[in-house]
């Protein structure tokens, strides 16, 4: 059995710290940390941490909003060898027991209010610490970190959902740093706004100021385009990484003196109009697309221009596959387990649409004590763990990867099959229409729509449909705003 190197991911930011000690390494608000202070801090969070009995292995539930103190405490586990759990703000009480009850976390890290929370909530009174969020102790001369090998876990995310078991991804140090090796290429600059909150981990590891948006993340409606435009500018930031909502918003009131230089669209697809008004509202800026998921980011990204070339296409451009992930076009169908051989064999050929799966270091090969999850979403070979996106999608015959949107919302109907992102990219491009989609509910196919004043309905002549259903505003995801909720609207449509 051949033997595993010590590696810990935080060894990347340790790094940072040497090369870049007075640099600020995050920007909130009014606070800002340099790298060496920031380190310094983590040492004696680690500190904390040994002293109240967490070990290497010990998974933490953190509930702690973004911010410095974030980072701190992330970093301060990752160093120990230790594991942190998140889970979203916005989970119901249901689903928030079954994630604790899935990930048998040792301690909770979080502001004193949530303590009284817990008490309501059988599965958080089972933890048995609970730690300050603020706490820290002066790290002895003898201070060691404890080791780690590339296998060992350090991240737990639940994927996005509110029916079934929930989905833990456990993200090991090697996978993060996979997925940094991956995502380095696309980073550039000195000073980064990103409201993606995993991405800040590889600013740290890059040296990178980050700069953290003032607006609550759980309400995406918080989010007051002015006030961080004015951040950026004020902090000199030259790239920002955001869902298409939040970089939709920006450029609404965006102006020609912005201190952008890069744009980088991830945690959503976009749809080719608001790539179109982003690049334009940010013209001197490079405005680069990603596409990927919790389990394998990134997959593709291309250069929004050439989203915007390929607005009549059939799907959403997202640019060739990364050199880091093996993609594969498949039938969808329930495969749990196969060989290399019978895959390639099945696998769709270039212009085929079908469903994307991936493979490599940067992508996630299973849940936690989930198996029918792990069944339904991965694809065992023997050499590999493929990961099933659910995402249906086809390569050109250049190798360029389009999406059509998710498997589970492709329509067949009456002989023809409708594909959701090719149908709400068509309605983006009707005058008056916010935003749309297509559903097949009852037995009918129903068009939901979200209007302006000045919309026709003799403009969707070319669009099939039964029923029209008009909503003054559509569900969109929780975490991102950017994807439409499908199972929030057909539940409004029923």
């Amino acid at each position: 059995m051949a033997t595993q190197n010590n590696f810990n991911i935080t060894e990347l930011f340790y790094n940072a710290c040497k090369a870049y000690p007075n640099r600020f390494a995050i920007i909130e608000e009014d606070n800002a940390i340099t790298f060496r202070q920031f380190e310094q801090d983590i040492k004696k969070t680690i500190v904390y941490l040994q002293k109240k009995g967490i070990n290497k292995g010990d998974r933490i539930l953190v509930f702690v909003g973004m911010g410095i103190d974030l980072y701190r405490i992330v970093l301060a586990i990752f160093s120990i060898g230790a594991v942190a759990v998140f889970v979203d703000e916005w989970v119901s009480v249901k689903r928030l027991s079954m994630c604790c009850k899935i990930a048998k976390c040792r301690a909770i890290i979080a502001p004193l209010s949530y303590r009284f929370v817990g008490l309501f909530i059988g599965e958080m009174r089972k933890i048995p610490l609970f730690l300050s969020h603020k706490k820290q102790i002066e790290p002895t001369p003898e201070f060691n970190l404890t080791p780690t090998v590339e296998t060992d876990s350090a991240l737990i995310t639940f994927t996005t959902g509110s029916t079934g078991i929930p989905k833990a991804a456990d993200r090991s140090h090697g996978f993060l740093k996979a997925q940094f090796d991956a995502l380095n290429p696309l980073i550039k600059g000195q000073t980064s706004m990103t409201i993606l909150p995993i991405v800040l981990l590889l600013n740290l590891g890059l040296g990178v100021t980050s700069v953290i948006a003032k607006f609550k993340s759980s309400k995406p409606k918080s989010f007051n385009a002015e006030k961080v435009l004015a951040q950026i500018n004020r902090h000199k930031v030259d790239s920002i990484i955001a869902s298409p909502y939040y970089l939709l918003q920006l450029a609404k009131v965006a102006s020609a003196k912005t201190t952008l230089k890069r744009i980088i669209s991830g945690g959503a697809p976009i749809f080719a109009s608001d790539a179109e008004n982003i690049s334009t509202a940010f013209s001197n800026s490079n405005f680069v697309v990603v596409y990927g998921s919790t389990e394998a980011e990134p997959i593709s990204h291309c250069n929004a221009n050439e989203v915007v070339a390929n607005k009549a296409s059939f799907g959403l451009l997202t640019g060739k596959p990364v050199e880091t992930v093996a993609l594969k076009i498949i039938a969808p169908k329930n495969l749990s387990q196969t060989t290399e051989k019978e895959l390639s064999e099945i696998a769709l050929p270039n212009g085929q649409i079908g469903e994307i799966i991936v493979s490599g270091n940067a992508v996630n090969k299973t849940y936690i004590d989930n198996p029918k999850a792990v069944a339904a979403n991965k694809i065992k070979t023997e050499k590999t763990v493929w990961h099933k996106t659910g995402d249906s999608g086809y390569l050109d015959q250049n190798g360029q990867l389009f999406l059509t949107g998710r498997v589970e919302q492709i329509i067949h109907y009456k002989g023809k099959t409708y594909y959701p992102f090719v149908v709400e990219n068509n309605l983006k491009g009707v005058e008056g229409v916010i935003a749309g989609t297509l559903l097949f509910v009852n037995g009918k196919l129903i068009l939901a729509l979200s209007i302006t004043s000045n919309f026709n309905e003799k403009s969707l002549i070319d669009f099939a449909y039964d029923e029209i259903k008009y909503f003054n505003a559509l569900p969109f995801d929780p975490r991102h705003h950017s994807k439409i909720d499908y199972q929030k609207l057909t539940e409004l449509l029923t």
